[in-house]
């Protein structure tokens, strides 16, 4: 008996397998990402829309598409039923296999066997359940084809289903598993022979049910499972685009964290570590994904462990900010300063949920500081071993520091107005006088005045003071400076450091100040050297040998007067220099040490004082001495001096005067 086929119901079977295998197959590829009770549930409604949809329907819509002639075919509701249940079975367990094989060829395979079979099963089984005044046999060959049809084209479709996401790839699995069951069963028919009997197939009685009542049920199956994969599409679309969006927010959001220039972490409540951003990993070197498995703790500087856990534990118990300094080993092996902040996230309780913070490196700073601080200890060690006294006042001119030189120059008291009475009863009266009129007028003071010096002795000293004012006009202290003109004592200030005291008190003097290190190089020159070399910065002076701009003969006494300094004594030279503006100034040098607290040279300090003036007087003195004051001619004086100065040469060369 040659059978025939009704075509619109041939491809409405069709359209039924593609519905059927897209919504199992959307359905199937959330098993991925769920687990527990909605694990099973997704898997039973993936099973069930491609067991009952595009296996089962598929297949009794087709049969309804089936003509033998015209004869009348029933089916066995028994065996019906259990065809579905075959279908939804082997369906599911193909589903889970691939499902936790993911998409490793071995689980693709064995989940591809397992569908496959369950197709030709469900297949064969209603084939079975066929009641008709007939006889079926089968082609072996066509029987083995459709079940290797079945197996390749159902691997083929989980592995597009669940190793691609886009419903474009997961359309293209549907078509494929739609093949397989289209290709299966009708293999699986070719594969049928009928022979007409004289009787029902099965005597006895049966629950049968006619085609045209399974077909109907068939569509109907069909049209809940067409309406509820555009529903599942179309809500799958939606969150998809809530799921990018929030992809997006929280790239955005990473990509922030990882943009800003400090190390930013969260911390859970029992400060086990939970994220850090890319700067932490840059710092530490540590690749992402091992970053919270390493205790922050472990990386801390031994010596500055135990302090940073302390605050830690304080700040917990208080549920308060934390702040510490610590140093933090960074990725080159270094122990660098860092400055951690952090705050407690609390939740609804009022408990500690989270730490949020922030590390910064800031070892430069904490290096600058301590340097600082280094500069201002030795800023005081220097200016107390100058050998000279060096004061500052306030605006109301009351003096509130000086050097220890003070008292051992004089042994007097170091604050208030009590210095005054050192001074020489004749000099106080003037010395106080200008003193209050410079601290009226804002203005410098200089003056020379006589000091009792602690032996007894009145020694004569040069006062020079000058106001520090603010930005308007306001005086905010004074510097100032006594030297003992007896011995032309002066020292050097070294190290400009400390601005509010060393720098200060270095530049309000009005003497040429520089410093040098221990192989006599300029690492410091103050304003009034700077003016006497007639440069605007110290750029050609730091770094090369004090007195480089001298002659041979000031070389020679510059050299002697750096060795005396050197063996901790004091180098005395005086200098000729010519000006930026051509005139000769000259200039009285000394050289001094300037020793640790272990007593050893760590600077030079050279004063140079300008006595162009003090020169033009001696010569003046000496050319008076040696003139007539009406005729202006030599006199007799130096008449002799050159009377002497002749013999002398002439005595020097073995030859006799006369």
């Amino acid at each position: 008996m040659d059978p025939s086929y009704d075509p619109l119901l041939v491809v409405l079977s069709a359209l039924t397998s593609v519905a059927g295998s897209y919504v199992g197959l959307s359905l199937a590829s959330r098993l991925k990402c769920t687990t527990g009770r909605r694990y099973w549930i997704w898997l039973l409604s993936a099973a069930g829309a491609m067991g009952a949809g595009a296996i089962w329907s598929m297949h009794f819509v087709a049969m309804l598409a089936f003509h033998l002639g015209t004869m009348d075919v029933g089916y066995d509701l028994g065996l019906t039923l259990l065809s579905l249940v075959i279908a939804i079975l082997f369906t599911g367990a193909g589903m889970w296999v691939v499902a936790r094989a993911g998409s490793r060829w071995v689980g693709i395979a064995a989940a591809g066997i397992v569908m496959g079979l369950g197709v030709a099963a469900m297949h064969y089984t209603g084939m079975v359940a066929m009641r008709m005044e007939a006889h079926v046999s089968y082609d072996p060959l066509l029987v083995g084809a459709s079940l290797l049809i079945a197996v390749a084209a159902s691997a083929a479709a989980l592995w597009l289903s669940f190793d691609v996401r886009t419903t474009r790839w997961r359309g293209g699995a549907s078509l494929v598993m739609a093949a397989a069951v289209l290709g299966m069963h009708y293999t699986g028919m070719a594969a049928a022979s009928y022979t007409s009997a004289h009787h029902r197939t099965v005597s006895g009685p049966t629950w049968e049910v006619s085609p045209a009542l399974l077909g109907g049920g068939a569509l109907a199956v069909t049209l809940v499972l067409l309406l509820f994969g555009l529903n599942w599409a179309f809500a799958d679309q939606r969150a998809r685009k809530k799921l990018a969006k929030l992809d997006t927010d929280e790239a955005r959001l990473r990509l922030t964290l990882d943009s800003v220039p400090q190390m930013i972490w969260s911390m859970r409540t029992d400060g086990s570590e939970e994220y850090y951003n890319a700067q932490w990993r840059e710092f530490t070197g540590i690749p992402f994904g091992d970053d919270v498995s390493v205790r922050r703790i472990d990386l801390v500087h031994p010596e500055d462990r135990e302090r940073a856990l302390a605050s830690w534990r304080e700040c917990v118990a208080k549920q308060s900010p934390y702040e510490a300094e610590y140093r933090l080993l960074h990725k080159s092996g270094e122990y660098r300063w860092i400055l951690s902040l952090g705050r407690p996230h609390l939740d609804h309780s009022g408990q500690i949920a989270r730490w949020y913070g922030t590390c910064t490196d800031i070892h430069d700073r904490v290096v600058a500081r301590e340097a600082l601080r280094g500069s201002e200890e030795r800023a005081k060690l220097i200016l107390n071993s100058l050998p000279q006294i060096i004061w500052s006042a306030g605006p109301d001119g009351r003096i509130d520091f000086v050097s220890d030189y003070w008292r051992k120059f004089c042994g007097a008291s170091d604050s208030g107005d009590e210095w005054i009475g050192t001074f020489h009863p004749d000099d106080q009266e003037g010395v106080w006088a200008n003193w209050q009129h410079s601290i009226k007028m804002a203005a410098p003071y200089e003056g020379e005045f006589r000091i009792r010096h602690r032996s007894g002795e009145d020694r004569w000293m040069l006062g020079r003071a000058l106001p520090e004012l603010d930005a308007t006009g306001e005086v905010v202290r004074w510097y100032g400076t006594c030297i003992d003109v007896h011995e032309r004592v002066a020292a050097q200030q070294a190290l400009n450091e400390s601005e509010a005291l060393n720098r200060g008190i270095i530049e309000a003097g009005p003497d040429c100040v520089s410093i040098l290190d221990l192989d006599g190089n300029v690492v410091f020159s103050n304003k009034a050297a700077l003016r006497a070399y007639g440069l605007e910065d110290d750029a050609l002076l730091v770094g090369r040998p004090w007195g480089h701009r001298l002659d041979e003969a000031a070389l020679v006494e510059r050299n002697n007067a750096l060795a005396a300094a050197q063996e901790g004594g004091l180098g005395r030279l005086t200098l000729r220099l010519l000006s930026s503006t051509g005139e000769l100034h000259w200039f009285e040098s000394l050289v001094a040490p300037v020793f640790d607290a272990q007593g050893k040279p760590i600077r030079f300090v050279v004063i140079s004082r300008d006595i162009t003036h003090q020169k033009a007087i001696e010569d003046q003195v000496r050319w008076t001495a040696a003139h007539d004051p009406l005729t202006k001619l030599p006199n007799r004086a130096l008449f002799q001096q050159r009377l002497q100065e002749a013999i002398g040469r002439a005595e020097s060369g073995g030859r006799g005067f006369a």
